[in-house]
C-alpha cells in the first residue's frame, strides 16, 4: 500500500479510502486483509485482468487517433489506366496535393490485366477505372464519376469509317486491338465478349496491346480497330475516328477503393473527387 500509494502520488489513507469506495461501489471484497498483508480475492483478480485489457484497449485508441492525425505519413498509392480521363483526373490530384500537401501521392498507370489482379488481390488504395454494366469488383466500393458512351475506333480509311453508326454485324469479322489479353475478364471488354457470345461468336479476334499507344498505331495501320468512348478518352490522333456504337450499354467511369483498407488518407480522397469530379461536356 505504501508503494502504490507512492506511485500515485497520493497517501496511504486516501488509497485505502478510495479501495474501500470501489469495493463498497461493486458490492464485492477486492483483498482478503489479514495480518497487515492484502491478497487480491477472485473479484479482485477479475478486476485487475480485465482493467489490464482496458489500459491496452486504451492504448490502441490513443495510437489509432494519433495516427489518423499524422496522415502526413500516408502513403496513396493511385491507379489508373493511361488514356482514361487522364486530363481530369491528374488536374484533380493536382489540386488534392495542393490541398493536402502532407499526403504522398503516388500515381501508377496500369493495364487492364494487371487492374484486375490488383482489385482481386485488393493492394491497392484507390484508383480510376472502366465500370462496364453491372459487374462489381470484390472487396471494393466504388463512385460513379460519369457515364460514357461505346464507340467503334478506326482508321478514317476503313470502309466503315462513313457510316453513322455501327452495330455488331457491321463488325463481326473485323479484328479488335484491345490492351487486354483474350484469355482473362476484364471489365472493358466484358461486354463486348458478351455481345459476340450472344451473336454465336466464341473466339473473336483480338489483338492484345501493352497499352492506348499500342492501339492507336494498330487502328492507324488499318490492322485493327478497338472499343473507347469519346466522352473518357478525348480528342483521336489524326486519321482516325469514333464512331457510335451503340450495341454496347453505357459505361462508367468510377473511382475504387478498396473497402478493407484502413488508410485514413483514403475517405478524404474520396470525399474530395466526389465533390470536385465535373464530366466533360
Amino acid at each position: 500500500m505504501t508503494k502504490a500509494s507512492r506511485e500515485l502520488y497520493i497517501s496511504q489513507p486516501a488509497l485505502s479510502e478510495q479501495i474501500q469506495r470501489l469495493e463498497s461501489e461493486l458490492g464485492v471484497e477486492l483483498f482478503y486483509r489479514k495480518n497487515r498483508s492484502l491478497t487480491l480475492t477472485i473479484a479482485g483478480s477479475v478486476l485487475v485482468r480485465e482493467a489490464q485489457e482496458l489500459f491496452a484497449k486504451e492504448e490502441e485508441l490513443i495510437e489509432a487517433v494519433q495516427t489518423a492525425g499524422k496522415i502526413l505519413k500516408r502513403h496513396l498509392n493511385i491507379r489508373y489506366v493511361p488514356g482514361l480521363c487522364t486530363e481530369r483526373f491528374s488536374y484533380l490530384t493536382r489540386s488534392f496535393h495542393e490541398l493536402h500537401p502532407d499526403i504522398m501521392l503516388a500515381l501508377t498507370g496500369t493495364n487492364w490485366n494487371d487492374m484486375n489482379d490488383i482489385f482481386m488481390s485488393g493492394e491497392y488504395d484507390v484508383a480510376f477505372y472502366l465500370r462496364m454494366g453491372k459487374y462489381e469488383v470484390p472487396k471494393s466500393e466504388h463512385v460513379d464519376l460519369a457515364v460514357s458512351n461505346a464507340a467503334i475506333v478506326l482508321s478514317d480509311r476503313h470502309p466503315l469509317a462513313s457510316m453513322p453508326e455501327l452495330h455488331f454485324e457491321d463488325i463481326r469479322h473485323e479484328t479488335f486491338c484491345l490492351d487486354i489479353m483474350p484469355r482473362k475478364t476484364s471489365l472493358k471488354v466484358f461486354s463486348l465478349y458478351e455481345l459476340f457470345e450472344n451473336h454465336g461468336v466464341r473466339q473473336p479476334h483480338i489483338l492484345p496491346a501493352k497499352n492506348l499507344d499500342d492501339i492507336m498505331v494498330n487502328i492507324s495501320s488499318g490492322i485493327a480497330i478497338s472499343v473507347l468512348s469519346s466522352e473518357l478518352c478525348g480528342e483521336l490522333p489524326p486519321g482516325l475516328r469514333y464512331v457510335p456504337f451503340p450495341d454496347l450499354p453505357e459505361s462508367s467511369f468510377s473511382l475504387y477503393w478498396n473497402s478493407r483498407n484502413n488508410n485514413p488518407a483514403v475517405p478524404v480522397f474520396v470525399d474530395f473527387i466526389k465533390e470536385n469530379f465535373i464530366p466533360a461536356t
